[in-house]
């Protein structure tokens, strides 16, 4: 942790001068950045896994309540309390199809189609997983030591495909190299960066939008990776 190994720096008398100023070579101060972007991009990461898992619960209850059914009883001239209360319960609703559950993954790696193309509509699934590993072998790729997979593809009904991976680590890697891998799976996959923008307010008129060391600055105030800047 930066704080840590920032106390611990703190605590020794040999690093302070008379005055009680704190001095840090090149290299310490080179490795509590790099503490600081790793604590960062970790924040960064579990702020992904939260928001994957709040769409997960939308879209579970969304089915839920998409398939719960309620019959009303049809009038009838004598009931006895066994048949009224029998006839009142409710179903219990059907469980969520597998298809179902595959939308909801939170391993998905969503990537658009070339406006007008769907190339991957009639393929088996099957094949274009096999297809995709292949390609993913051809890159070695691995993520702490284990070989880069797919287990799952999906034709989208708006046009884009959904590619499925064994867990988060790999749907980063995924996600972060997709235009590396898409294009050799299938030319019409368009894999360009997603991007939104942001308004800031606040900020004095002497920040130079233009220096590498604000934009560093900027995303550690923030907690989130320079990288992520893509333009100011």
């Amino acid at each position: 942790m930066p704080v840590n190994f920032f106390k611990s720096l703190a605590a020794d008398p040999s690093k302070q001068d008379q005055n009680g100023v704190l001095g840090l070579n090149n290299n310490k101060l080179a490795f509590l950045v790099q503490l600081m972007e790793e604590e960062a991009k970790q924040k960064h990461q579990l702020q992904l896994i939260i928001e994957e898992l709040r769409r997960l619960w939308a879209r579970v209850t969304t089915i839920k309540a998409g398939q719960m059914t309620c019959t009303l009883p049809e009038p009838t001239t004598q009931k006895n309390y066994a048949f009224t209360t029998a006839e009142n319960t409710p179903k219990p609703p059907s469980p969520p199809t597998k298809a179902d559950m595959i939308i909801a993954h939170p391993c998905g790696t969503i990537i658009h189609s070339r406006e007008g193309t769907m190339s991957l509509k009639e393929v088996d699934p099957n094949i274009v997983v096999q297809n995709t590993n292949k390609v993913l072998e051809t890159l070695n790729t691995t993520v702490r030591g284990e070989k880069v997979a797919l287990k799952a593809f999906r034709f989208l009904p708006s046009g884009d495909v959904s590619f499925y991976s064994q867990n988060h680590q790999h749907k980063d890697w995924l996600n972060k190299n997709k235009n590396e891998w898409s294009k050799k799976v299938c030319p019409d996959l368009e894999s360009t960066p997603s991007t939104y923008s942001v308004l800031a307010h606040g900020i004095l008129q002497s920040f130079n939008i233009d220096a590498a060391a604000n934009k560093i600055t900027l995303a550690l105030d923030n907690s989130f990776l320079v990288d992520k800047i893509f333009k100011i």
